[in-house]
């Protein structure tokens, strides 16, 4: 009897601690969400540019360089192992389209401008996936709250 009423105390105390996990889970998303008003570096945005060719370190620091004197243009960060060249940007000063044919204009370099599919579009953040647990808790919690 002592034995049963050991595992009945652990299942208890697993299931509680369960429920407890979960119910801070769900007040955190309700905090994260609720009433949250612009960001304020709403204006910056991301952008990418994907190189054709095999670029070292030496020709990374040069189109960094020349992508940071272009108007708008707020950071830069070239990945050599994958030829790519993600920047941030302000949209009230300049876009994506604009950004790239400045930069096309006075390099040598052949790149190609990243675009996000419709299906990405559609997800919303594309960091979760909307069919993923929390991803589908987020979207509930986010409707209850707001």
């Amino acid at each position: 009897m002592k034995t049963r009423k050991k595992i009945k105390m652990v299942a208890t105390i697993l299931l509680g601690g369960a429920f407890l996990f979960f119910a801070t889970l769900v007040i955190h998303i309700g905090i994260m969400v609720y009433g949250k008003e612009a960001l304020p570096l709403a204006t910056t945005q991301i952008g990418r540019l994907d190189f054709d060719e095999q670029i070292n370190e030496g020709q990374a620091n040069a189109i960094e360089n020349q992508f940071k004197n272009i108007e708008g243009v707020k950071s830069t960060y070239f990945n050599v192992g994958s030829d790519i060249l993600i920047y941030t940007f302000d949209n009230r000063k300049n876009s994506t389209e604009n950004i790239y044919k400045e930069f096309n204009q006075g390099s040598n370099y052949l790149s190609s401008r990243y675009t996000v599919s419709e299906e990405d579009l559609s997800k919303g953040c594309p960091a979760i996936e909307s069919d993923s647990f929390y991803g589908k808790l987020t979207s509930m919690v986010s409707k209850i709250v707001n």
